[in-house]
This record gives C-alpha cells, sequence and structure tokens, in this order.
C-alpha cells in the first residue's frame, strides 16, 4: 500500500512540476544573459564607414576621431535651455521618484503601448521586485518627463496661444 502512495506522491510532484513550468522559457548557460541590455529610444545611431587613405597620419586622426566618437555621448539635444544630469541617480533615489503609488483616482483612460515596451516595463518591475503597478511606473515616468521639460513646452505653447499648457 506505501508504494501506492509512493507512486501517486511522485505522479502528484511530476504534475506540479509541469503546471509550474507553463509559459516559461527553457535556457541554456550560454543563452542566459547576465543582464538585459538597455534601450535608449532617444539616441541616435551614428554609423562611419572607415576612410581607407595612404597617409598614416590620416589613418590616426580617422582612428583618434572614430575613439572620441565612439566615448562620447550619442543623444539628440533636448532643447535650448535644457540640462541634463550630469551625474545619474542612485536606485533609492530612482525607486522614491518612480516606483511609488501616484494616485488612486477613479479617471482612467484606456491608450495603446507597443508591447515590446509593455514587456520591457513588465520586465523592469518583476526583476526589481517592485510592487508599483505598471500604470503608476508610467505615470510617474510621464509626470517626471512633464515636469523636466515643462518651461519649453510651456513657452513653446505660449507662442503659439495664451494659456500655460502644463501647470504643475
Amino acid at each position: 500500500m506505501s508504494s501506492l502512495k509512493e507512486q501517486r506522491e511522485q505522479l502528484l510532484q511530476k504534475k506540479m512540476k509541469e503546471m509550474a513550468d507553463i509559459g516559461v522559457k527553457k535556457r541554456t548557460a550560454e543563452n542566459t544573459p547576465d543582464f538585459d541590455e538597455p534601450i535608449d529610444l532617444d539616441e541616435e545611431i551614428i554609423s562611419e564607414a572607415p576612410v581607407s587613405g595612404g597617409v598614416e597620419k590620416e589613418e590616426k586622426t580617422n582612428e583618434v576621431s572614430t575613439e572620441l566618437i565612439a566615448l562620447s555621448p550619442k543623444r539628440k539635444k533636448a532643447g535650448k535651455g535644457i540640462t541634463t544630469p550630469s551625474m545619474p541617480m542612485d536606485f533609492a533615489e530612482y525607486e522614491q521618484r518612480f516606483l511609488t503609488s501616484v494616485r488612486n483616482g477613479r479617471n482612467k483612460s484606456g491608450f495603446s503601448i507597443h508591447t515590446e515596451i509593455l514587456q520591457i516595463l513588465r520586465d523592469v518591475l518583476s526583476d526589481l521586485r517592485s510592487e508599483a503597478s505598471i500604470t503608476g511606473y508610467i505615470e510617474n515616468i510621464l509626470l517626471d518627463h512633464l515636469k523636466t521639460y515643462q518651461d519649453m513646452l510651456n513657452h513653446t505653447a505660449s507662442q503659439r496661444r495664451r494659456n500655460k499648457t502644463i501647470n504643475l
């Protein structure tokens, strides 16, 4: 009789493992990334073809300029008068700024977002083990963006109409 109980227990364990693996990607050690490469949507891709010249001096300056281009940030200019922070914030600041609940309002509106971006946001919140919702995270990011560029947007809007567009 004990063998029947053991068989049932083994079968139950096997089925539970199968159920736990539903929807999980199996990865090998070579296939597993240590981290996901960050995606910068504002970054310009600069590709320069190497110039082949007969003069060594030109080749050296091309190599130096290529190295400088590779080391320099490749971002678009945000606008006049907008300064970007030179030091990246630490995680505690980031968490306080973006990974907190904002409003628990009843006003909800639907919008579309690319599935790749949505999956990236899900992965970020999951990997950080944050209790913030995706909606709250997106809302915090958008509010921060609007606060950062509020003056520029209001200035441009004031040239086109009389009232301030953003009043935070």
